[in-house]
């Protein structure tokens, strides 16, 4: 009899088991079926904005190689500007250390040039 009945208990123990786990996978799916949804919506609503994206960074991309090339104007022109300056420069020296050394030669102390 004590057989039969905890047989009968393990039985009832399994059917309320089974019945748990299928209501469970029910839940599951159901979960899985919404995370499926919200996936898709949100890949729905993140392409526009990651070919949005890719355009903005083409032209930044654009936009820098556009900087860079000002840059390089820029520093061709100073480049061309301080060339002359620096010649001048040189020259000016040239002519101070010559007056000078003449002014030596003459007796004279330079008079501050």
């Amino acid at each position: 009899m004590i057989i039969e009945i905890s047989v009968g208990v393990i039985a009832v123990c399994i059917v309320v088991m089974t019945i748990r786990l299928y209501t469970l996978s029910i839940r599951v799916e159901e979960t899985i079926r919404r995370w499926e949804e919200f996936l898709l919506r949100i890949e729905t609503d993140i392409r526009p904005i990651l070919y949005d994206a890719r355009d903005v960074m083409h032209d930044v991309k654009g936009i820098v190689e556009t900087a860079k090339h000002g840059t390089r104007r820029v520093n061709d022109a100073i480049e061309i500007l301080l060339g002359p300056i620096q010649t001048l420069g040189i020259f000016v020296k040239a002519i101070r250390v010559g007056i000078g050394t003449f002014l030596k030669k003459r007796g004279g102390e330079g008079h501050g040039l």
